[in-house]
Parts: structure tokens; C-alpha cells; sequence
């Protein structure tokens, strides 16, 4: 019997299932670096599911913090 140690590595499609996005938001993140950390293993990407889970948490907003709808942004060029 082969065991295989995977120490919690998702490749694109399951870290996307785990967040809930598309794999190409993943790979728009990765190109953006403005994504969750990932392992390099040769060629492939990986990500720790740790990872994905403190990146998820980082980027809670609590309601206090939340902007408010009458509050629209306004882009400085206009």
C-alpha cells in the first residue's frame, strides 16, 4: 500500500471550491499578487488550506467598518 502525504494541498480547483470562486479568480489573484499565499512544487501551484483560511479571515470587515450605501466612492479624476 502507497501512502501519500499531501500535508493539506489543494491545487487550484479545490482551494477555488474552499473559497467559493472561480479557479481563474485564483489564477487573476496569483497574476495581481493580491491573493492568498500559495506553494510552488516544481511547476504546479498549490495552497495550504491554513493558509486559505487565515487569508479568509483577514479579510473580514465587521458592520462598523463597512461602508455605508449612501456613502458611493468618488474617483478623484471626476
Amino acid at each position: 500500500m502507497q501512502m501519500r502525504f499531501h500535508a493539506g494541498l489543494l491545487d487550484t480547483a479545490g482551494a477555488s471550491a474552499l473559497l467559493g470562486c472561480s479557479p481563474a479568480a485564483l489564477v487573476r489573484f496569483r497574476i495581481e499578487r493580491r491573493g492568498p499565499p500559495y506553494v510552488k512544487v516544481g511547476r504546479l501551484i498549490r495552497y495550504r488550506r491554513l493558509d486559505l483560511i487565515r487569508w479568509v479571515k483577514s479579510r473580514r470587515v465587521s458592520p462598523e467598518q463597512a461602508p455605508r450605501p449612501d456613502e458611493a466612492r468618488h474617483d478623484s479624476n471626476t
